[in-house]
């Protein structure tokens, strides 16, 4: 029987247990900690409450049922934009190399799964969710001046992001065709 625990992040890997400072130390892992929005009948937003475990219990169960299930120990969570690019790079080493590749949304919408694809020289067509944004390829970020207070600023692009669908080229009549 397989239990479906395992494609948890918290319940597969010790490093995804939130630590003191509330943060797990599998950076894939943090991503997923955001609070879930749900809405009660009327779909008004009402706080949703985690099951509070205490970590060394978590870490005990972790390792049960990585035991149980045969999980080795040099396994971790690794989200599954980058066990593609895994697959893709063992593909590699026998010298095959697909052609174009094209995925659903929960691939495409990682843009480091894209600048993986892109690294890899494989020409790809994704879809996104509606809430990615992209620059057009000529695109480079400027260093903003330092105020003198708090953290100093990261670059930005002088242009705002815009919507994929915006960037692109908007498909021509033919004249012959109308």
């Amino acid at each position: 029987m397989l239990n479906w625990l395992l494609f948890v992040p918290e319940s597969w890997d010790d490093t995804c247990v939130a630590g003191a400072d509330g943060k797990p130390a599998n950076v894939h892992a943090r991503r997923l900690r955001q609070q879930p929005v749900i809405r009660d009948a009327a779909g008004a937003k009402k706080p949703h409450t985690r099951r509070q475990v205490p970590p060394a219990e978590q870490i005990a169960q972790i390792r049960r049922r990585r035991a149980a299930s045969k999980v080795p120990d040099t396994e971790r969570y690794r989200p599954k934009w980058l066990m593609a690019l895994e697959m893709l790079d063992e593909l590699a080493e026998w010298g095959l190399r697909p052609p174009l590749l094209t995925a659903d949304a929960g691939y495409g919408q990682f843009a480091e799964f894209r600048q993986g694809l892109a690294e890899r020289a494989i020409g790809y067509i994704v879809a996104t969710t509606s809430s990615t944004t992209a620059q057009p390829g000529d695109a480079q970020p400027v260093e903003v001046p330092y105020a003198g207070v708090g953290e100093h600023p990261t670059p930005k692009y002088r242009q705002p992001a815009r919507s994929p669908t915006r960037t692109t080229p908007r498909r021509r009549r033919c004249p012959a065709t109308g």
